[in-house]
């Protein structure tokens, strides 16, 4: 429920309910009495009062005892004000309101019943509220757990995948190298050179898309449709022009290339590098 749909339904609600209660409290047998609008209409202003007094008051309750660490401090804390805020407003303002309509006051029995029968009704309102908040904060935990698990199996997989083989060509031999160990994977006249954090080099004999498709995406980056680099090659990212980004990446360790991330993948290019 959205928060300004419930701030107006809550003084509605509270005083509705707690009108009926009192009328029925003082004349049980009296039921058209009971449904007086102009009574609860009163009853929903005085109740909006509360309602929103007490709104106030948990905001500035929630900065020093959260229910996270401090529930029952924060549980008494609201108890307290809130009884202090029906009490305030039943009592002050209400005969302040008797004053100006020119009508008798209440005796101290009926002031006491009147409080108590409101006071029950916002507690009662103010629990549903917060069972609400805990339902919330409950559902969002378990959507952030859930989505917290999928990253986890991925990253996780990801990891795994590093350990890896693949097979790479090195003039007429064929050579066994771990995904961990590529650093910048580079497409030159037609010829898919595979750069090692060492800084030697290896023929794929493939497509760089199908190269692609074999590295776990958390470390490597397709930055165009001739490179591919690992994220611990990335010395420096700067902003280019029309959107696009200039990354300078460590190509062997004597020699730094520069590449451009195109408009189009710049948004993808920096989830991915600040984002696993």
């Amino acid at each position: 429920m959205k928060s300004w749909t419930y701030r107006l339904i809550e003084p509605m609600a509270l005083g509705s309910v707690a009108n009926i209660l009192i009328n029925i409290a003082f004349d049980p047998l009296n039921f058209y009495h009971w449904w007086a609008w102009s009574e609860f209409a009163v009853a929903i202003f005085f109740c909006g009062i509360i309602t929103e007094t007490n709104r106030l008051l948990e905001k500035k309750i929630e900065q020093r005892y959260s229910w996270t660490l401090y529930p029952i401090k924060r549980f008494f804390s609201n108890l307290f004000l809130l009884t202090l805020t029906v009490v305030f407003v039943i009592t002050f303002l209400g005969n302040l309101y008797l004053i100006l309509i020119g009508d008798s006051f209440y005796n101290w029995a009926e002031m006491m019943i009147i409080n108590l029968l409101t006071f029950f009704v916002a507690l009662l309102l103010t629990i549903f509220k917060w069972t609400l908040h805990f339902f919330q904060n409950w559902k969002n935990t378990q959507v952030d757990l859930a989505e917290s698990n999928r990253r986890f199996v991925d990253l996780h997989s990801g990891i795994q995948k590093m350990d890896q083989n693949l097979v790479f060509q090195k003039g007429s031999k064929d050579v066994i190298l771990r995904i961990k160990n590529i650093r910048i994977a580079l497409l030159e006249f037609g010829i898919l050179k595979v750069y090692t954090k060492d800084g030697d080099f290896y023929i794929f004999q493939g497509s760089i898309s199908k190269l692609g498709a074999l590295l776990p995406d958390h470390f490597f980056f397709p930055v165009s449709r001739t490179m591919i680099i690992h994220r611990d090659s990335v010395l420096s990212l700067a902003p280019s022009t029309y959107g696009k980004i200039l990354v300078e990446v460590q190509h062997v360790p004597d020699q730094v290339l520069k590449t451009t991330v195109s408009r189009l993948k710049a948004a993808s290019f920096r989830s991915w590098y600040h984002g696993s």
